[in-house]
């Protein structure tokens, strides 16, 4: 602690005209990436999700993010710059299943969180930014999850996310 007192002291002598250093990260690809403009009205659209019932989905819990109300489903959108895949990797343990894949290129992990397997829902974990991006669909009728696949259509989804992420 204390030399790290000493090296931030040696930074701040003369030159009052330079830029103090910011706490972002260069890792931290997401910090001006809206999640919640990804995908245009059209796209919302063509998934059943209406681009204007859309709520706020930030639970406090370092992602942030919406939901877009719909039938079949309701389709959650959230960033958490905190979070890259490793992190993911790390709460196997809050999941049913949660496996490698790869969507348009880019690296991700399929999942469904414990005690969710047959209830209509399905994340797609995307690395994105230094961080993830999560694509969820959340079957509006539970019973639809017992006879379509939440997972294959969150990938559905995130083909068209993937594209769009720094």
């Amino acid at each position: 602690m204390l030399a790290a007192g000493l090296l931030l002291g040696g930074c701040g002598g003369g030159g009052g005209d330079k830029a103090a250093p910011t706490s972002e990260a260069p890792s931290s690809g997401l910090a001006n990436f809206d999640v919640c403009t990804v995908l245009s009205p059209e796209e919302l659209r063509g998934f059943g999700v209406d681009p204007d019932n859309k709520r706020d989905a930030d639970q406090g819990l370092g992602d942030v993010g919406c939901k877009y109300m719909g039938d079949p489903f309701v389709l959650g959108l959230s960033k958490a710059e905190g979070d890259d895949l490793a992190s993911w990797e790390r709460k196997r343990s809050n999941f049913d299943r949660l496996e490698p894949n790869s969507v348009a290129g880019r690296e991700g992990l399929v999942g469904i969180t414990k005690g969710s397997t047959g209830k209509g829902i399905c994340r797609q974990i995307l690395a994105a930014g230094g961080g993830s991006v999560t694509v969820q669909v959340t079957y509006t009728d539970p019973d639809t999850g017992s006879t379509s696949d939440p997972c294959a259509d969150a990938t559905r989804v995130a083909e068209l996310v993937a594209p769009k992420l720094p």
